[in-house]
């Protein structure tokens, strides 16, 4: 009864995952980023990328 278990979340675990959209990305820049900062908050206004690391500056 356990197997049957186990094997019928595996199936169902594998429907699902096959089923998820994937997303496709392109790296265009790379910019130098604080190694003590966080990322706070993200917004992307105008087409230009404005990050919140919360720190002071």
């Amino acid at each position: 009864m356990l197997s049957a278990a186990a094997i019928m979340t595996v199936i169902a675990g594998q429907r699902v995952k096959d089923g998820a959209p994937v997303a496709r990305f392109e790296v265009v820049r790379s910019y130098p980023h604080d190694p003590q900062a966080f990322t706070q908050g993200l917004v992307f206004l105008d087409g230009v990328l404005y990050e919140g690391t919360g720190l002071n500056g």
